[in-house]
């Protein structure tokens, strides 16, 4: 498994966020706390509505997970992000 969930723990604390606080975005507490630990990994569609639910975007995310630095990847997340918010 990936250090995902221990990045997103990390953010989803620094908030002030519970487990039932991201819940809302339709994910039980257990699934969630299992995926901060890393013993489950998500779909792309709940990971993003948990991302959502938090208030942080994919590149913000991505950036931690890159120790925050900037690359290809991450610049290709940030403009399709743009692109989909400005779509809505």
């Amino acid at each position: 498994m990936n250090h995902f969930g221990e990045i997103f723990k990390t953010f989803r604390e620094s908030k002030g966020l519970r487990l039932k606080d991201v819940a809302k975005a339709g994910i039980s507490t257990s699934q969630l706390s299992r995926f901060e630990k890393g013993e489950t990994d998500l779909t792309i569609s709940t990971f993003m509505l948990i991302l959502d639910e938090s208030n942080m975007s994919i590149d913000e995310f991505m950036y931690a997970v890159h120790d925050f630095h900037r690359d290809d990847l991450n610049e290709l997340l940030s403009k399709s992000e743009g692109f989909r918010n400005n779509s809505r």
